[in-house]
């Protein structure tokens, strides 16, 4: 969890610096924090935001399969991945990690 945490942090940073321009169609040096910049050059890809999302929706649903489908997981493994609900899945694991604060 701790690399999806700082991959969390850098899609936050730069969803807050891709709105600012659409805003004012512009970033000055002014706008920017340096501490977040680092953050977000850390990581090299167009399209940055999908690029990173990809770690922590992973976990979450490789998280939700194992808890769910422990006794089918290996000969239904396919089919669960093709029939999940993202929806459903991301909504257990929110409460799940409120229940465990």
């Amino acid at each position: 969890m701790y690399f999806e945490s700082k991959m969390l942090k850098a899609i936050k940073y730069q969803l807050k610096y891709e709105k600012m321009y659409l805003e004012k169609g512009n970033i000055t040096e002014e706008d920017l924090k340096h501490t977040e910049i680092r953050i977000i050059e850390q990581y090299n890809y167009s399209n940055l935001v999908n690029y990173l999302l990809q770690y922590p929706i992973a976990n979450v649903l490789s998280d939700y399969i194992i808890r769910s489908f422990q006794e089918d997981l290996d000969e239904k493994f396919y089919q669960i991945c093709l029939d999940m609900n993202l929806y459903k899945v991301t909504k257990e694991f929110q409460k799940l990690k409120v229940l465990s604060r």
